[in-house]
């Protein structure tokens, strides 16, 4: 009969880590045992703690324990736990020549082995299992097949055991694992006996156990990620679900102290994932070279003593598993119904581990039998009897011993008591003792945890919507409410919310956030209490605006773009429609005029997207750091006196935005039809602000409830902020009465922290950079801030360690081209990429015209650098080479097809041309995306593809809006570029690399056997309503088109007229290599003569086009 409800006890194991003596099960302890076993720990930790602190080596006894714990004592081969163990070993033979060519040989033979292996074992994401036997547990009946049949046994798991890699330490393993299992890798190691009995921490066996980590960084340079598992645990469920796409590495924990990427976990590396990527090799060799630091340790210790420096100086995130769901019996969940894996730690020999893990077996399936109802009546448990609770009480007994013992060492140190206790006080380290369970608290509720939360906000892009609050904010009937409803009441904007993160920063706002959305984050701020609502420019309000920009720091450093909005503010339509994602950080306006710089616009930092990239990282620490040279004023007055010194210094590329869409109570306009936001800048009081932001939301209501017509009419106004504006004095240049008591009182303050200031600076030499010295040398340094800094550090960085990767098409093809694409990718990640064949490339024709358009255009010589251009034959490569840095080669998919030539339009050959350019693009987006895996998977790839037969004058990244996965150019027009009805014009194209633009890529081109004999444009433009369906709608894929005015990235087929507008001209509606060549030279002519004119005469706006397919509109 199958058991009941969890019947089996763990014992073995128990018994095996206890004093060797039989033990009776389900008898409770004496109170003399307690004492002893306490007095047993209190002596041990004495022991430990003297010891150490006499070495001089530092504090490492909760990493010796959770070792010891892991099964790693003495024992032979057979019975040691050897699946930590998985590379070469380190040769140290002098080998003589023909020695040494041999193993050459060898080794490069079972390279090649190696990659055969991998690459038929991973799935299509890349990833691989791996694990490693010796003969023992590798024999009939022994753990490789339990490891195997907790794979049948388990829910929907079957599937990965074609994806696992095992790895044979012995010969008599490597026999087993080809019996039972088609991919099995015989390791050699020269001059090494794995059957052999090694001694706990002896040389060989910390070569062994050393060895895997050689072993997973050579995996994580092919290209693939890792999951490394011991084969003594039992897998029940999928363990990919508890593991966070955002983390560098997942570990398993000995002991699970809270919070997924609290580095005060205790990893167990015998359940470890690794993501490949250029971070995670340079993690391995790290880990790799701290050995030689911490001599005589095995690899977990290590790992454990350098993961704070791996994550706070390196930026690892490191993912530590609930214990909840991966399970070890040194700290074990006892719910079937939350747990994925069972790891027999903490359990020394072999018979040990086969008897507890084949009991616990047992009841998982007695577990699947029971009905479902049964399963939802409460936690089905197997129970922890007498011996394995005497285990646990013990370690319980020893942790608290060990501690009071430190802090007596401590006290005795500090105190004078013991002259001979330096040494000890050295290692206890007093002066942090108070503040050790509070470091792990500030983690917590700090910084620690935000890489956990994010993913689940952040939309498919990675970009996260921030705001923050503080109790007086997030109380009912507040600014948060308000908020959230907006949100609700606009138009099409209420899946938005799901990627809102609302900050609090005091507990109680948490508390009030918690109530009502499901996002929330507490930042703790322990330097002043930030509840109430807080006087503007008081200490305490100074100090929360300033609070933001540090978790928006790490929000980048994390990889996620974020748009910060303040909660004093309404949405009413997407405000990512009219965010570029050229600019490194867009911000709104106080007020906002065209016709001014964009810099000498005032800009409001209530409002401000800033995408994620080392240099946006850089700006905001740069930001952050002017404080002091500021003292007092609050983050935006900051950002103001510095704006510049952002662009000359950083190269930031920084965008207002226009208070027609973004308005606020400084500026606003009553174009309702255009409104994007309203902000109650300009306002002073809590009160004040929910008083006319709830007049706002009101007008908004009844805006959206008029009929279609009564809109169109026009003539509807925002009711007028009057409390807002009266709260700063709006009105005091026209007032009979004269300046309000608060404006006086402002300036009076004013006037005397600036006399203040100037005293106390006058005599001190300022630690901040000296601006620029005259308004010519700015405007220089912001002429050259355009252009975008070449990558030289990545770029040497990959010349000397390219990683092979086994990408679509395989082999030293994809390589190259993957390398291309890093060397030519802008900051941001973006890539520009067209085609030639050798009539296009030929001097004096397309290729040429294409690239003087970069250097006559306005500013936009420095793309030329993120080019990459693609040959279709090789007289076209030869022709690109002598002009272009990034050409590359892309043979044609159909053996002896010749793509040199000036092919008639819609031929055979012309369609095969098109589709090939399509082909690639879909590659390119496997090879870009993988590229953010290798390279820095921080940052989100994005691929911008154009024809050849085009002309560029403005930036047209300007035009392209973070609101669309899809951005194309437009034969036909129809003024909403949300509109499906547009034409499409597929020669100027810009994806993101998103998991949805994957599936639209094979989309489109599997689209092509249903309309034989069509070339790319016109599929895209019949499958476009398909692509843009849900995949609830009829099977679509979801993704947002946007089409781009043709006023702006135009064409001859509806050519815009405007050049003040004029940012690309393409020779759409045109046929023939010579005629769009004719015209091409005529539109950059007149270009030439339309820069020619003083700008004032340019800004009138008549002229025009005189070409003739100008005049025409089509040639």
């Amino acid at each position: 009969m199958p058991r009941g409800r969890g019947e089996t006890a763990v014992i073995s194991c128990t018994n095996a880590l206890a004093t060797g003596q039989p033990m009776m099960m389900g008898g409770q302890q004496s109170a003399l045992n307690q004492l002893v076993s306490f007095l047993l720990g209190v002596s041990a930790a004495a022991v430990l703690i003297f010891f150490f602190s006499s070495a001089g080596g530092g504090w490492s006894t909760t990493t010796d324990l959770s070792s010891w714990a892991n099964g790693t004592v003495a024992a032979t081969a057979k019975e040691t736990n050897l699946t930590s163990t998985a590379a070469h070993v380190e040769e140290k033979a002098n080998l003589t020549n023909s020695q040494a060519a041999a193993a050459e040989a060898a080794k490069e033979e079972e390279e090649k082995e190696l990659e055969k292996l991998l690459a038929a074992v991973a799935d299509e994401h890349k990833n691989i299992i791996m694990t490693s036997v010796n003969e023992a547990w590798a024999a009939p009946g022994s753990l490789l097949d339990l490891f195997l049949e907790g794979f049948r046994a388990g829910e929907g798991i079957a599937r990965f055991v074609d994806h696992l890699l095992i790895v044979a330490l012995d010969d008599g393993a490597f026999r087993r694992c080809r019996d039972v299992h088609p991919h099995c890798y015989r390791l050699a190691v020269a001059g090494r006996n794995f059957t052999d009995e090694k001694v706990f921490m002896s040389e060989d066996y910390l070569d062994l156990v050393w060895s895997k980590v050689k072993l997973q960084q050579r995996i994580l340079e092919l290209g693939y990620n890792f999951l490394f598992t011991d084969v003594d645990i039992l897998w029940f469920r999928d363990p990919f679900e508890q593991m966070s796409m955002a983390a560098h590495m997942v570990t398993s924990s000995d002991f699970f102290i809270g919070g997924a990427y609290n580095p005060a976990n205790f990893p167990n590396t015998g359940f470890l994932y690794v993501r490949s990527s250029r971070r995670a090799v340079g993690v391995m060799e790290a880990w790799r070279a701290a050995r030689a630091s911490y001599p005589g340790r095995h690899e977990q210790q290590v790992l454990n003593e350098i993961k704070r420096e791996l994550v706070e100086r390196r930026g690892v995130r490191i993912q530590f598993l609930d214990t909840a769901h991966v399970a070890g019996f040194c700290s074990n969940t006892r719910d079937f119904a939350t747990l994925y894996t069972m790891h027999a730690n903490c359990c020394v020999g072999l018979g040990a581990k086969l008897h507890d893990l084949r009991n616990l077996l047992e009841e998982w399936r007695a577990y699947r039998r029971m009905p479902d109802e049964q399963r939802r009546q409460g936690p089905v448990r197997w129970k922890i009897k007498g011996n394995l609770r005497r285990f646990f009480v013990f370690l319980f007994e020893l942790w608290l011993a060990a501690t009071l013992v430190l802090v007596l060492l401590c006290v005795l140190a500090n105190t004078g008591g013991s002259p001979e206790m330096p040494a000890a006080a050295e290692v206890c380290n007093c002066s942090q003792i108070g503040i050790a369970s509070s470091r792990i608290s500030e983690e917590v509720t700090g910084t620690s945890d935000l890489a956990e939360l994010l993913p689940k906000v952040a939309t498919d892009d990675r970009t996260v919507i921030i705001t923050s609050v503080n109790e007086a904010f997030a109380r009912p009937n507040s600014l948060l409410v308000l908020f959230r409803e907006s949100f609700a009441a606009g138009e099409k904007i209420a899946h938005l919310l799901d990627h809102v993160l609302v900050v609090a920063v005091d507990p109680a706002a948490f508390h009030h956030c918690r109530a009502v959305h499901p996002h929330c984050y507490h930042l703790k701020v322990d330097t002043m209490n930030l509840s109430s609502a807080n006087n503007f420019m008081s200490e305490a309000y100074v100090e929360l605006v300033w609070t933001k920009l540090s978790l928006q720091q790490r929000v980048l450093e994390l990889g996620y773009n974020f748009l910060f909005t303040d909660c004093d503010m309404v949405l009413f339509r997407d405000p990512f429609r009219h965010i570029a994602v050229y600019a490194d950080m867009s911000t709104s306006s106080d007020d906002y005029s065209a016709a001014r710089a964009p810099l000498d616009n005032p800009l409001n930092t209530g409002l401000y997207y800033v995408k994620a990239t080392s240099q946006s990282v850089e700006m905001l620490r740069y930001w952050q750091a002017a404080r002091p040279r500021f003292p007092g004023a609050h983050d935006q007055a900051v950002f103001g006196h510095i704006k510049h010194e952002l662009v000359a210094k950083l190269r930031a590329r920084i965008e207002p935005l226009d208070t027609l869409y973004f308005g606020g109570f400084c500026e606003y306009h009553d174009d309702l039809a255009r409104a994007v936001t309203m902000h109650a800048d300009c306002c002073v009081g809590l009160d004040t602000k929910v008083h006319d932001l709830t007049d706002i939301a009101a007008d908004w209501k009844n805006y959206t409830g008029m009929s279609p017509e009564e809109r169109k009419k026009g003539g509807f106004k925002w009711t007028y902020p009057t409390r807002c504006r009266n709260s700063i004095g709006w009105r005091m240049a026209s007032s009979k009465n004269g300046l309000s008591p608060v404006v006086v009182f402002l300036l009076g303050a004013a006037s005397a922290t600036a006399l203040i200031v100037f005293v106390f600076t006058s005599t001190a030499s300022p630690a901040w950079p000296t601006p620029e010295a005259t308004p010519a040398t700015r405007q220089e340094k912001k002429a050259a801030a355009v252009a975008c800094a070449p990558r030289a550090k990545r770029i040497d960085s990959e010349t000397r360690r390219a990683a092979r990767t086994n990408q679509t098409g395989g082999g030293d093809d994809d390589d190259e081209f993957a390398r291309m694409v890093r060397r030519a990718a802008m900051e941001d990640r973006t890539v520009i990429m067209t085609s030639v064949n050798e009539a296009w490339a030929a001097p004096g024709s397309l290729m040429d015209s294409f690239l003087e358009s970069f250097r006559v255009g306005e500013n936009i010589s420095h793309f030329v650098e993120h080019i990459v251009v693609v040959a279709m034959d090789e007289g076209a490569l030869r022709r690109c080479r002598a002009i272009h840095p990034h050409c590359y080669l892309l043979l044609p998919e159909v053996a002896g097809l010749d793509l040199s030539g000036a092919k008639i339009y819609m031929t055979k050959d012309y369609l095969d041309l098109v589709w090939s350019k399509l082909k690639l693009q879909q590659r390119a987006s496997m090879i870009v995306g993988e590229t953010r895996g290798v390279d820095d998977e921080e940052h989100d790839a994005r691929w911008h593809w154009q024809d050849v037969d085009l002309a560029w004058f403005r930036n047209p990244m300007v035009h392209i809006t973070a609101a669309a996965d899809i951005t194309t150019s437009s034969d036909f027009y129809f003024g909403d570029p949300d509109d499906l009805g547009n034409y499409p014009n597929t020669g100027f194209i810009y994806f993101k690399a998103t998991p949805r633009n994957a599936r639209a890529m094979a989309y489109w081109h599997a689209a092509r056997r249903r309309f034989p004999g069509e070339h790319d444009q016109f599929v895209f433009n019949e499958i476009k309503r398909e692509l843009a369906a849900g995949a609830g709608e009829g099977g679509g894929v979801g993704v947002r088109i946007r089409f781009i005015d043709t006023a702006a990235v135009s064409g001859f087929c509806q050519l815009g007229r405007d050049l003040n507008r004029i940012a690309t001209v393409h020779m759409t509606c045109c046929i023939g290599l010579e005629n769009k060549l004719h015209d091409l030279r005529n539109v950059i002519r007149d270009w030439r003569r339309y820069v020619a004119r003083p700008r004032w005469e340019r800004q009138m706006g008549k002229i025009g086009w005189t070409f003739e397919g100008g005049n025409e509109g089509l040639a």
